[in-house]
Protein backbone atom coordinates (compact mmCIF):
# COMPACT_ATOMS: atom_id res chain seq x y z
CA UNK A 1 0.00 0.00 0.00
CA UNK A 2 1.58 3.55 -1.03
CA UNK A 3 1.35 5.58 2.23
CA UNK A 4 2.65 8.78 0.61
CA UNK A 5 -1.11 9.35 -0.12
CA UNK A 6 -2.42 8.52 3.20
CA UNK A 7 -0.09 11.10 4.60
CA UNK A 8 -1.32 14.05 3.09
CA UNK A 9 -4.94 13.51 4.89
CA UNK A 10 -5.69 14.56 8.15
CA UNK A 11 -4.59 11.90 11.44
CA UNK A 12 -7.79 10.69 12.37
CA UNK A 13 -8.88 10.21 8.79
CA UNK A 14 -5.55 8.69 8.44
CA UNK A 15 -6.34 6.21 11.29
CA UNK A 16 -9.66 5.73 10.19
CA UNK A 17 -8.57 4.43 6.78
CA UNK A 18 -5.49 2.36 8.14
CA UNK A 19 -7.63 0.55 10.07
CA UNK A 20 -9.67 -1.32 7.32
CA UNK A 21 -6.44 -2.65 6.29
CA UNK A 22 -6.24 -4.55 9.17
CA UNK A 23 -9.27 -6.42 9.74
CA UNK A 24 -9.55 -9.81 7.54
CA UNK A 25 -12.45 -10.39 5.32
CA UNK A 26 -14.00 -13.51 4.95
CA UNK A 27 -13.48 -15.95 2.83
CA UNK A 28 -16.49 -16.12 0.85
CA UNK A 29 -15.89 -12.44 -0.06
CA UNK A 30 -12.58 -12.93 -1.19
CA UNK A 31 -13.75 -15.86 -3.48
CA UNK A 32 -16.22 -13.74 -4.84
CA UNK A 33 -14.08 -10.50 -5.79
CA UNK A 34 -11.35 -13.11 -7.19
CA UNK A 35 -14.20 -14.55 -9.05
CA UNK A 36 -15.41 -11.44 -10.32
CA UNK A 37 -11.75 -10.30 -11.49
CA UNK A 38 -10.92 -13.67 -13.15
CA UNK A 39 -14.31 -14.02 -14.59
CA UNK A 40 -14.56 -10.06 -16.21
CA UNK A 41 -10.57 -10.51 -17.59
CA UNK A 42 -11.46 -13.89 -19.19
CA UNK A 43 -15.64 -12.79 -20.82
CA UNK A 44 -13.83 -9.38 -22.18
CA UNK A 45 -10.89 -11.30 -23.41
CA UNK A 46 -13.35 -14.06 -25.18
CA UNK A 47 -15.90 -11.52 -26.69
CA UNK A 48 -13.01 -9.46 -27.47
CA UNK A 49 -11.28 -11.96 -29.66
CA UNK A 50 -14.72 -13.10 -31.45
CA UNK A 51 -16.59 -9.65 -31.74
CA UNK A 52 -13.78 -7.56 -33.01
CA UNK A 53 -10.88 -9.54 -33.90
CA UNK A 54 -13.25 -12.47 -36.03
CA UNK A 55 -16.02 -10.71 -36.86
CA UNK A 56 -14.61 -7.44 -37.19
CA UNK A 57 -17.25 -5.20 -35.45
CA UNK A 58 -15.73 -2.10 -34.08
CA UNK A 59 -15.40 -1.23 -30.25
CA UNK A 60 -17.54 -1.72 -27.91
CA UNK A 61 -19.71 -4.01 -29.58
CA UNK A 62 -18.01 -6.79 -27.77
CA UNK A 63 -18.82 -5.58 -24.59
CA UNK A 64 -22.34 -4.72 -25.71
CA UNK A 65 -22.97 -8.04 -26.67
CA UNK A 66 -21.47 -9.20 -23.28
CA UNK A 67 -23.96 -7.24 -21.51
CA UNK A 68 -26.61 -8.45 -24.15
CA UNK A 69 -26.02 -12.41 -22.95
CA UNK A 70 -25.65 -11.44 -19.11
CA UNK A 71 -29.65 -10.56 -19.17
CA UNK A 72 -30.39 -12.76 -21.18
CA UNK A 73 -28.92 -15.17 -18.84
CA UNK A 74 -30.39 -13.58 -15.60
CA UNK A 75 -33.77 -13.64 -17.54
CA UNK A 76 -33.34 -17.24 -17.93
CA UNK A 77 -32.61 -17.23 -21.70
CA UNK A 78 -35.70 -15.01 -22.37
CA UNK A 79 -35.51 -11.32 -23.99
CA UNK A 80 -36.21 -8.81 -21.53
CA UNK A 81 -38.52 -7.30 -24.10
CA UNK A 82 -41.06 -9.52 -23.03
CA UNK A 83 -40.89 -8.55 -19.25
CA UNK A 84 -38.19 -10.11 -16.58
CA UNK A 85 -38.37 -13.20 -14.52
CA UNK A 86 -38.60 -14.51 -10.78
CA UNK A 87 -34.78 -14.78 -11.28
CA UNK A 88 -33.86 -11.90 -12.62
CA UNK A 89 -35.58 -9.78 -9.96
CA UNK A 90 -33.97 -11.91 -7.35
CA UNK A 91 -30.30 -10.92 -9.16
CA UNK A 92 -31.00 -7.53 -8.43
CA UNK A 93 -33.21 -7.52 -5.48
CA UNK A 94 -29.27 -8.86 -4.01
CA UNK A 95 -28.22 -5.26 -4.60
CA UNK A 96 -27.83 -3.30 -1.70
CA UNK A 97 -31.22 -1.05 -0.48
CA UNK A 98 -33.33 -2.93 -3.59
CA UNK A 99 -36.49 -4.14 -1.77
CA UNK A 100 -39.29 -4.35 -4.35
CA UNK A 101 -39.82 -5.57 -7.76
CA UNK A 102 -40.59 -1.87 -9.00
CA UNK A 103 -37.59 -0.12 -7.77
CA UNK A 104 -35.30 -3.04 -9.80
CA UNK A 105 -37.67 -1.92 -12.80
CA UNK A 106 -36.77 1.48 -12.60
CA UNK A 107 -33.28 0.54 -11.28
CA UNK A 108 -32.59 -1.39 -14.98
CA UNK A 109 -33.75 1.46 -16.94
CA UNK A 110 -31.75 4.04 -15.14
CA UNK A 111 -28.40 1.72 -15.47
CA UNK A 112 -29.30 1.31 -19.15
CA UNK A 113 -28.52 4.81 -19.48
CA UNK A 114 -24.96 4.42 -18.04
CA UNK A 115 -21.87 3.35 -19.79
CA UNK A 116 -21.63 -0.09 -20.64
CA UNK A 117 -18.35 -0.44 -18.57
CA UNK A 118 -20.34 0.04 -15.68
CA UNK A 119 -23.36 -1.63 -16.81
CA UNK A 120 -20.87 -4.94 -17.06
CA UNK A 121 -19.76 -4.52 -13.32
CA UNK A 122 -22.84 -4.16 -12.15
CA UNK A 123 -24.34 -7.35 -13.74
CA UNK A 124 -21.51 -9.78 -12.88
CA UNK A 125 -20.65 -7.84 -9.13
CA UNK A 126 -24.50 -9.26 -8.59
CA UNK A 127 -24.06 -12.95 -10.01
CA UNK A 128 -22.63 -15.38 -7.22
CA UNK A 129 -19.40 -17.14 -8.54
CA UNK A 130 -21.27 -19.97 -8.83
CA UNK A 131 -23.68 -18.06 -11.23
CA UNK A 132 -20.42 -16.63 -13.12
CA UNK A 133 -19.33 -19.72 -13.38
CA UNK A 134 -22.57 -21.56 -15.30
CA UNK A 135 -22.65 -18.42 -17.83
CA UNK A 136 -18.98 -19.28 -18.28
CA UNK A 137 -19.98 -23.04 -19.29
CA UNK A 138 -23.33 -22.11 -21.34
CA UNK A 139 -21.82 -19.18 -22.79
CA UNK A 140 -18.41 -20.70 -24.09
CA UNK A 141 -20.43 -23.56 -24.85
CA UNK A 142 -22.93 -22.66 -27.91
Amino acid sequence: MDLSLIARFPQDLQRRILSYTYRTQSPALLEDIESFVESKKELLRKYHEFWIVQLHMSVPEDKRWLLNDFFYYANQHKATMFGYSDLFYQLFLRRYGMVTVDAVEVFVRKLGKKDVDTQINVVLGLFTPAQRDDFWVNTMAT
